[in-house]
């Protein structure tokens, strides 16, 4: 699994990117996502981090340490450069978090896939599509059909 995709799916934004983009396109028929949508769905990810509706970086820090160096930065001495320094941490965060788009496209593919298809394919479909993709599912009929 990716952490940027389980990001995203938590946070909705493949759900949100998918409502939009059936709202834009609505008689266009979805069989996968090639690198034309995968870049289009990289740009949406971008807009909604950088006009604040997407906070990956609060996401990524479940223990809320960004919060709490926060907190500190404003009670010390250095105020600004504390602050400054914090935001900088977050945008490297952000930064690591979107490298994840290169490194584990086949898998933010197949997300994004899954939810784009969730509003146009029945679920016998995705479920049969689903599992032709499983490696698990292909092991075990592959064992299957040895025995």
């Amino acid at each position: 699994q990716s952490y940027l995709s389980e990001l995203l799916s938590s946070s909705g934004a493949y759900y949100k990117y998918a409502s939009q983009w059936f709202e834009k396109h609505p008689e266009t028929k979805i069989s996968c996502v090639d690198d034309n949508l995968y870049k289009d769905f990289q740009s949406f990810v971008s807009r909604e981090q950088n006009s604040g509706n997407l906070k990956l970086e609060e996401m990524f820090d479940n223990k809320h340490v960004l919060q709490q160096m926060e907190t500190i930065s404003k009670a010390s001495n250095n105020r600004d450069l504390s602050l400054q320094s914090l935001a900088r941490i977050k945008e490297e965060i952000v930064k690591d978090l979107l490298k994840d788009f290169d490194l584990a496209k086949e898998i933010i593919k197949r997300d994004l896939e899954l939810n784009l298809l969730t509003r146009d394919e029945p679920d016998s479909v995705l479920i049969e599509r689903g599992a032709k993709s499983d490696a698990l599912v292909t092991e075990a009929v592959k064992i299957l059909l040895d025995d």
